[in-house]
């Protein structure tokens, strides 16, 4: 039996899940990986500018103990 040795190349940076950013229970790490990946592919990013907001939006949530307030509550 031959055995295959784990090649990290082989990781996935690309998101491979669809994600509700603000109700996310985000990790500190993640929220920085994310934001580097954000930056690093805003070329081909058509809506970069709102992932950006919406992670910076987390980030303030999470650092200040912000409760999740669901948009459809919200009376437009």
């Amino acid at each position: 039996m031959t055995r295959v040795a784990f090649d990290d190349s082989m990781i996935t940076h690309e998101a491979t899940q669809n994600v509700d950013y603000l109700s996310l229970e985000w990790k500190d790490e993640d929220i920085w990986d994310t934001r580097k990946y954000i930056r690093r592919q805003r070329a081909q990013l058509k809506n970069y500018r709102r992932l950006e907001n919406a992670l910076w939006r987390a980030w303030a949530k999470q650092g200040k103990g912000l409760p999740y307030f669901p948009s459809r509550l919200i009376q437009w």
